[in-house]
């Protein structure tokens, strides 16, 4: 949902166009008045209903806007040096690949089209590592079970139980509400799986179409990666490839924001 403002005069009991208000003085600054009765005017805020498909289909273009463009690049110089860092390098590049994607998930939530990132989280090194600490309690919380039941009730003929299956397939439909509640979650890398299904609960219809969505965007964010590695070029490729992983996770979560975002009242 939009924001849609509405100004009204309380005393002309009525609401005004741009036309019919004026800006007075008050104090050090200024105010909006009627030009009718010069009173002050109140300012009234409400939402207009936008549609989520139509939204989603928006995200397969977020990536290519000028500043997620300038981003995009940032995080493939940053996560290549960091990958070369001795022991936890290879950790370090995914926790703060991982890092990018919540805060556009979050900027996205709270309506901004631009990342917000904190400086002081940056500059925390305890903070490095959470993001990727995140995101593997989230993993956990979503395939666990159907990895515990594949370790434990697999026969011995090596196919997958049943009930495997399906767990699998249930935590594949709760990972998206587990990104968003670990995207959100600033105590550190516990995660509360009873949020993830109080947001599904709440929004259902919107929640299942945004999953569906998102399983789109990676599909296609996979396409991209097996074009680019058709790209055999040295330098060009490599630098392809590392752009085509960034599109399909970064469509996703610009998905999962804008559902946030637009389902911000019922949440």
């Amino acid at each position: 949902m939009s924001a849609i403002v509405s100004y009204r005069c309380p005393r002309c009991e009525k609401y005004l166009a741009e036309s019919e208000i004026k800006q007075i003085k008050a104090g050090s600054g200024f105010m909006k008045a009627c030009m009718t009765c010069g009173g002050a005017i109140a300012e009234e805020r409400s939402r207009e209903a936008r549609s989520l498909p139509g939204l989603l289909v928006s995200a397969f273009g977020y990536p290519f806007r000028g500043s997620m463009v300038l981003w995009s690049i940032a995080m493939i110089v940053g996560t290549t040096v960091l990958s070369f860092a001795p022991m936890f390098g290879g950790i370090l590049a995914a926790s703060a690949e991982l890092g990018f994607l919540f805060a556009v998930l979050k900027s996205t939530a709270d309506g901004k089209d631009e990342i917000d990132v904190n400086a002081s989280d940056l500059a925390d090194v305890s903070m490095w590592i959470r993001p990727f600490a995140k995101y593997v309690v989230a993993a956990i919380l979503s395939f666990g079970p159907a990895a515990a039941a594949l370790f434990l009730l697999a026969p011995a003929k090596g196919e997958p139980p049943v009930v495997a299956l399906v767990l699998g397939g249930l935590g594949l439909l709760y990972f998206p509400a587990a990104l968003v509640v670990a995207a959100h979650e600033t105590g550190g890398a516990v995660i509360n799986p009873v949020a993830g299904f109080r947001l599904i609960a709440r929004i259902p219809g919107s929640y299942f179409l945004t999953v569906f969505f998102v399983g789109i965007a990676m599909a296609v964010g996979g396409a991209t990666i097996r074009a680019a590695l058709l790209l055999d070029v040295p330098v060009l490729g490599a630098v392809a490839r590392s752009v085509a992983s960034l599109y399909g996770p970064i469509v996703a979560m610009r998905m999962l924001g804008l559902l946030v975002q637009e389902n911000a009242e019922s949440l």
